[in-house]
């Protein structure tokens, strides 16, 4: 009984620890952790909630660790993050489509928000050269160089809840001097009359959004996918990618051969190891229809010799293919969370009954290109200062404070466990025989065995 009770109990508390279904959310991988922030759930309901993803749990198939966060101080969806390189915690949250909490009000208050995961806390950045060239704006995708400087490319008016559909060709370049103050300098696009930082170069001809980011090595940012301001996922942002140097600020154009990609928005790419970008997932809008499926669900991209491939997966454990989902690579692992299932849509809009939203998370392999179900445990590495026990035989603080902690945790369930059972036991000494069932704490039990 005691094994079976505690199980019922694991599982309502950690039932009741997980979120809920959603899309369009940002993500952030510090450390172990995978944050969420916000998202828009089926009903259409925007979150400003914070969830991390201890990936650690990822070794055990049957129960993921998810924790809750400090809520965000907007209702959140289809903006970007990215995490400060200097401290590697700070996460910076750009863009998006805000809400006041709980009302159906835009928001307009910043257009950055920034996460101390250590405190944790969100804090509003001051500007300090001010910025009247940049539009609030959402389907963007952030970048962070080795110097802690962001690039964000375009994006879709946000001022009055998409009402105008105006796509941006500029470069904004932001510098956090100490993660609250923030130089904001706009590269504007060929249109503009002035501009305080020419890009040079070739330029993007057509507009796009809900593309791909990815920094390499030599500074280069390159861009996949996305839809075009025609609305549509034109076959040449696969097969004629753009780049965007980030030390020249120069723009160039690459074409790309290999095996036939289907142009996809709302998809997600990660750089693994010598220069190979992989995407996972996204959508293709054909006429005038958004979430059609595309195929294949994952594709590399070579970048020393600019070659498409795709693998060949078992879709043993594979993800239905998903859209404006998160993905992080985590050592040699794709993690795949939250999205739209658009597996076997031909064209779904937004928000009906027919759209699957899902709160799963999918691990690809990317060594051996498979799906998997877990991860194998992360040894921790002790720093060769730090080999031998301290003096005295004495275990360093921290692992002493884990001790205690576990001490204490473990004696307040012991304690809970026989207080239960020793009232338990009473009651069914000292109740009435007739009677099936006890209270503890407002709860009622059953008996269910006898001595």
């Amino acid at each position: 009984m005691f094994l079976s009770l505690c199980f019922v109990l694991f599982i309502i508390v950690s039932s009741q620890n997980i979120p809920d279904p959603r899309y369009a959310q940002a993500s952030a991988l510090v450390d172990a952790k995978l944050y969420f922030f916000g998202g828009k759930l089926k009903s259409g309901f925007v979150t400003s909630g914070v969830w991390y993803l201890d990936l650690e749990s990822l070794s055990n198939a049957t129960m993921y660790s998810w924790h809750r966060g400090p809520s965000i101080p907007v209702a959140y969806y289809s903006g970007t993050s990215c995490v400060s390189v200097i401290d590697n915690s700070t996460v910076f949250l750009i863009g998006g489509i805000m809400y006041t909490p709980d009302t159906p009000n835009l928001n307009f208050d910043s257009k950055i928000y920034i996460f101390d995961p250590n405190k944790p806390q969100w804090n509003l950045p001051r500007f300090i050269n001010g910025n009247v060239n940049f539009v609030m704006r959402n389907n963007i995708q952030a970048v962070i160089n080795k110097d802690d400087r962001i690039f964000i490319y375009g994006g879709q008016n946000f001022t009055s809840n998409n009402s105008s559909n105006t796509m941006y060709n500029d470069v904004n370049l932001l510098f956090a001097t100490d993660h609250n103050n923030i130089i904001w300098e706009t590269l504007l696009d060929t249109d503009s009359t002035s501009t305080p930082l020419p890009p040079t170069g070739i330029p993007p001809t057509a507009h796009f959004i809900q593309y791909t980011a990815t920094l390499l090595s030599n500074g280069l940012i390159v861009y996949i996918g996305g839809i075009q301001e025609t609305k549509a996922t034109s076959a040449a942002l696969i097969t004629e990618l753009k780049l965007f140097d980030t030390n020249a600020y120069w723009w160039s154009s690459q074409n790309v051969n290999g095996d036939p990609i289907e142009s996809r928005a709302g998809h997600t790419a990660v750089l693994a190891q010598n220069g190979i970008i992989i995407i996972y997932g996204g959508y293709a809008n054909r006429n005038n229809t958004l979430y059609n499926k595309v195929t294949p669900d994952v594709a590399k991209l070579d970048t020393a010799t600019w070659t498409w491939s795709a693998p060949t997966i078992s879709q043993a454990n594979a993800p239905p293919l998903h859209a404006l989902h998160s993905a992080v690579l985590y050592g040699n692992y794709m993690i795949v969370a939250f999205g739209l299932n658009v597996s076997g849509s031909t064209g779904l809009i937004p928000d009906n009954n027919s759209l699957t939203v899902s709160n799963n998370i999918y691990i690809l392999d990317i060594q051996n290109y498979s799906w998997v179900t877990t991860i194998p445990a992360i040894p921790t590495t002790i720093p060769a200062s730090t080999t031998t026990i301290p003096a005295g035989n004495q275990l360093p603080d921290n692992r002493i404070l884990q001790i205690e902690i576990g001490i204490g945790v473990g004696g307040a369930i012991l304690v809970e466990i026989l207080s239960f059972f020793g009232y338990w036991y009473y009651q069914r000494r000292h109740q009435d025989l007739n009677s099936n069932y006890f209270i503890y704490k407002g709860v009622y039990f059953a008996f269910i065995l006898s001595f």
